[in-house]
């Protein structure tokens, strides 16, 4: 028995796009750079057709090679420099003190089942946004830690920074998103809103 074949390239934007496309929006949060990570995907993806396994379904080969693309997206960033430091200073400003402690207490946990709040369609959209106001870097670190599961190792040479600096911009991206999404209804605060 053969390997199968990726369906023709003329289906896959049908078949995978949107999907494709979500999760690059997720990772990003920029509509511009999602779709042109999506383009490049399909065109390596045309340029190594051959190549495909049949190991996985053709879905997961197309998201692979986006993760590859966003990844390359973060080191070319990362070479071109951030223009974010002023707002990541602006938001380490709204969160702690001068001494390095927090402003106010650590948000509230997260009340009744993850499944639940997940299954709540409106969610995903509010972490988009959420995302979106993180700064670049810390967006990134995130993205690659949370969404992509990459290793701690591998991140830090995508961001080119040491493992210290890693751990304290995802400390710091978490408690911006827990912050942002309790603000947004999903927590606590907002326990008795909903």
């Amino acid at each position: 028995m053969g390997k199968p074949e990726p369906t023709q390239p003329t289906q896959w934007i049908e078949r995978h796009a949107d999907a494709l496309f979500g999760y690059a929006l997720l990772q990003l949060r920029d509509r511009e750079e999602a779709e042109e990570r999506v383009q490049e995907t399909f065109l390596a993806a045309l340029e190594a057709r051959a190549t495909f396994r049949g190991e996985s379904s053709e879905r997961t080969w197309l998201m692979g090679i986006l993760k590859h693309k966003i990844c390359d997206h973060f080191r070319r960033r990362k070479r071109t420099g951030s223009a974010d430091e002023p707002a990541v200073s602006e938001a380490m400003a709204a969160m702690f003190t001068k001494g390095g402690k927090w402003k106010k207490n650590l948000p509230a946990a997260w009340p009744g089942e993850p499944e639940a709040i997940l299954e709540k369609g409106e969610f995903w959209a509010v972490l988009r946004d959420c995302l979106s106001k993180l700064p670049a870097r810390m967006g990134e670190a995130f993205s690659l830690r949370q969404m992509q599961g990459l290793e701690a190792e591998k991140i830090c040479k995508v961001l080119e920074t040491t493992s210290t600096n890693l751990w304290t911009l995802l400390h710091r991206a978490r408690a911006q998103l827990r912050a942002c999404l309790e603000r947004s209804g999903f927590g606590r605060a907002h326990e008795g809103n909903r």
